[in-house]
């Protein structure tokens, strides 16, 4: 998780055995050690992106005192689905 070498890291595993709190360790660990850009992608926003953030998210970094001092947090659900581009190969996401 913390080699810079490493680009991509792929689970298999059956359902329900703890990826999503692999994931939000992983989160902590960027917050609170190596701060850097983040992005989780979730299928959709409503509900499941607004459901991890409100339900999971949060309440990790408001209950979780070496990350509470990072993060203000803030959700504002702003986010319009926008097209892929998928027709364009050059086009840059």
């Amino acid at each position: 998780i913390n080699d810079p070498e490493c680009e991509e890291i792929v689970i298999m595993s059956s359902a329900q055995v703890g990826k999503t709190e692999l994931i939000l360790n992983i989160i902590g660990y960027f917050i609170a050690y190596d701060p850097a850009p983040m992005l989780v992608v979730q299928p959709t926003v409503k509900p499941m992106a607004e459901d991890f953030s409100k339900d999971r998210l949060s309440p990790m970094i408001r209950d979780t005192p070496s990350l509470n001092g990072f993060i203000t947090i803030r959700f504002y659900i702003t986010l319009k689905p926008q097209p892929l581009p998928l027709t364009d190969p050059d086009a840059v996401l």
